[in-house]
């Protein structure tokens, strides 16, 4: 009777030992699958679009991402830069080079990305504009940082529009417009934070996110306007040819002397109408060349002698007032995302991925 109650007792506590290997093996097979399916997900993050129909991004299906300038860019012609992808720098800070006083400060990349949404859009446009806007500007600044030939030794990038971004600061923003505009930097911020950390990458790269105030017939592509090419700058239907905003269309009336002045070539004897000529135009509604005296100028070197609001326009002569008049579409470089046109897309029901996504091809998303 002893020995089968030893026997029994002994039984048990082996299948307690089986049962007890069993879930531990369980357990651990269970991390190691899902550790897969995690590296599987954070590695389809990395996928250029054209790859993405089959792995998504997990961050794509977090909660908080499907949430929801006027200012006229100079030329910043492009770099080709070799930068790698952000995923694991964990860029949190940036040195701006303030334009006027020279000074450079450090601050906290999120709070730079709202003084540039402040001065680069209206906050009456649409929310998902707005974040199209920090997440492009965001792009923009980290690009800068990681690029090894920046335009400032000592800064990632300055305060000047012309050259860099428009930016300006909290305290300079409430004491240019006072206290009652503390609701304007609020939903600028808003659009900071619902985007925060988000970028947009290609092929691996941090996008040079371009961008302008409003599109001519359509955007240019980068090779077009500065003569470097990068894959996701092409050309695209702006959605502002169609609706006209306000300020789309201007005008610049000059006489014959301020075009001699601005040109460096004389008049003459010559009609205006022959002085001043329009040669060629591209498929996109860029000026590709006019014509002054005997000297071929390009439509963007001529917008940039003339002051014009952009390189598409048209040209009326009068010789018998002898004035030359520059009718411009748009206003900006045209490459890139237009704010404008963001903003008719944002009214359509785009969200802000959905804009980035029209006006810069192929991109895909990551964090910084």
């Amino acid at each position: 009777m002893q020995s089968l109650i030893k026997t029994h007792k002994f039984r048990r506590k082996n299948a307690t030992k089986k049962v007890l290997k069993f879930m531990l093996l369980f357990i651990l097979l269970f991390f190691i699958i899902f550790g897969a399916i995690q590296a599987l997900c954070f590695s389809a993050a990395l996928l250029p679009s054209d790859k993405q129909n089959t792995l998504k991004p997990l961050y794509l299906s977090l909660p908080g991402l499907e949430l929801q300038s006027n200012t006229q860019k100079a030329d910043p012609a492009p770099e080709k830069t070799n930068v790698k992808s952000a995923f694991l720098n964990n860029i949190s800070t940036i040195r701006i080079k303030n334009s006027l006083t020279k000074k450079i400060l450090e601050i906290d990349l999120d709070e730079y990305i709202t003084g540039v949404v402040l001065a680069e859009v209206p906050q009456s446009f649409e929310f998902e504009a707005i974040k199209a806007q920090a997440v492009a500007a965001r792009s923009y600044a980290v690009s800068s940082i990681l690029s090894k030939t920046s335009k400032h030794q000592t800064a990632d990038v300055c305060s000047d529009y012309r050259c860099c971004q428009a930016y300006i600061s909290k305290e300079a923003f409430l004491n240019k417009y006072g206290q009652s505009a503390q609701k304007t930097y609020n939903n600028a911020n808003a659009a900071v934070k619902e985007t925060s950390k988000i970028i947009m990458l290609y092929n691996g790269a941090v996008v040079q996110a371009f961008f302008h105030a409003a599109s001519g017939k359509s955007t240019y592509s980068s090779e077009d306007v500065w003569g470097t090419s990068l894959d996701y700058l092409k050309p695209v239907p702006a959605p502002e040819a169609q609706q006209n905003p306000s300020g789309y269309i201007t005008s610049s009336t000059f006489e014959a002397k301020d075009v001699e002045l601005l040109s460096g070539h004389k008049k003459g004897s010559l009609p205006m109408s022959s002085f001043v000529s329009k040669q060629n135009t591209n498929s996109e509604g860029l000026v590709t060349s006019v014509k002054i005296a005997d000297a071929v100028f390009s439509g963007n070197k001529i917008r940039s002698l003339f002051g014009l609001k952009s390189a598409c326009f048209e040209i009326h002569t009068d010789d018998t007032q002898n004035t030359v008049t520059f009718t411009c579409y748009g206003s900006g470089h045209g490459v890139g995302m237009s704010q404008h046109g963001a903003n008719i897309l944002a009214k359509q029901g785009y969200d802000y991925m959905d804009i980035l996504k029209y006006y810069y091809t192929d991109i895909y998303f990551g964090f910084v």
